[in-house]
C-alpha cells in the first residue's frame, strides 16, 4: 500500500522507534520536507552539502560542484531518513533533471535504512550541470510492506566525516589522469614513436 507522507511522517526519533513494525508505523525525516506536485505520497529529495570521490565526503563549495558533460557524480542528500522495518521506498527522477538530459540512479531504499541517500547522477547534456546545496536532484515514495523485517540491515550512519575540498582546477585535472592514465600513457607513446620517425 502506497504511503500518505503526510500522516505516516515524524521528526521525532522515539515515535519513529515506537511504531517500527505496527500498521501505523511512521517514516522518520530530518531536513526539508518537500512534497512532489504528485500530493503527499511523494517526497522531493533535494542536494545536500556533500559529493562522495573514490568513497570520500567532501563538502560543497558554496559556488555549487560542476558536473562536466558525459561524466557522473555521486551526491548526498539532505534529507536524513530512518525508514521503518515493515517499509521500502522507491527513488526516481524529477523533471527539472529529465527535461535537461540528467539521469539519477533510480532504486530501492530498504526497510531499516538510516542516514542520507548517497545519489549518482549522470550528465547527459552537451553542457556542464551545476549543483547546489538545496537543489531539486530526485523523488521518493514509500509502500507499506505485508511483513516486517526483524532488524536493521545494516548501520548505514558509520561514515567518514566529510573535508572542505574543491574539486576544480588542478584537482580535476589530477583526478581524470587517475582514471585514465592508461589513455595518456598510450598518448606519450604515440608522440614518442612519432618523435622517432621523423628524426630518423
Amino acid at each position: 500500500m502506497l504511503v500518505d507522507l503526510k500522516k505516516h511522517i515524524t521528526d521525532d526519533w522515539d515515535v519513529y522507534n515506537d511504531l517500527l513494525t505496527d500498521k501505523e508505523s511512521k517514516l522518520y525525516i530530518r531536513g526539508k520536507i518537500i512534497f512532489d506536485n504528485d500530493g503527499p505520497e511523494s517526497l522531493n529529495l533535494t542536494v545536500g552539502d556533500k559529493y562522495i570521490v573514490n568513497g570520500k565526503p567532501i563538502k560543497i563549495a558554496e559556488d555549487g560542484i560542476k558536473v562536466p558533460s558525459g561524466k557522473s557524480i555521486v551526491l548526498e542528500t539532505e534529507q536524513q531518513l530512518a525508514v521503518p522495518h515493515n517499509m521500502f521506498g522507491m527513488i526516481a527522477g524529477v523533471g527539472v533533471n529529465i527535461f535537461r538530459n540528467g539521469f539519477v540512479s533510480v532504486g530501492k531504499i530498504d526497510p531499516g535504512f538510516k542516514g542520507k541517500l548517497k545519489l549518482g547522477y549522470y550528465n547527459g547534456n552537451t553542457n556542464s550541470i551545476t549543483f547546489k546545496a538545496g537543489d531539486l536532484l530526485a523523488c521518493c515514495s514509500f509502500w507499506y510492506m505485508e511483513s516486517s523485517i526483524k532488524f536493521s540491515l545494516e548501520d548505514y550512519h558509520s561514515e567518514p566525516e566529510a573535508v572542505m575540498e574543491s574539486i576544480n582546477g588542478l584537482k580535476y585535472i589530477l583526478i581524470w589522469l587517475k582514471k585514465n592514465w592508461y589513455s595518456m600513457l598510450a598518448l606519450i607513446v604515440a608522440i614518442f614513436t612519432l618523435i622517432v620517425t621523423c628524426i630518423r
